[in-house]
């Protein structure tokens, strides 16, 4: 398995457009892949959000589901700096 960098990774994708992301990543690569850091990644195979294999001492995250599942996230709710919450309760 190729460990990616983020330029190697975009790299990759880019040479292969029909299939821009393996069928398994380490940690690390999913890490790249996904945005997440390792420890929300541990606490999302911790929850079962993530699916993972083991081949040895390596575990291996299941992307196609991982990546369907940070699909089914809600949308994040952005304030401008300086904005406060509207009060609606009465």
């Amino acid at each position: 398995m190729h460990r990616y960098t983020e330029g190697s990774f975009l790299a990759y994708a880019a040479a292969a457009p029909e299939r821009a992301f393996p069928a398994y990543a380490t940690i690390p690569d999913w890490c790249v892949i996904s945005g997440m850091g390792r420890s929300k990644t541990y606490e999302a195979l911790g929850r079962g959000d993530l699916r993972a294999i083991k081949i040895g001492n390596r575990t291996l995250i299941d992307v196609a589901p991982g990546l369907q599942w940070m699909d089914s996230l809600p949308q994040a709710t952005i304030r401008p700096h300086g904005a406060k919450l509207s009060n609606t309760t009465a």
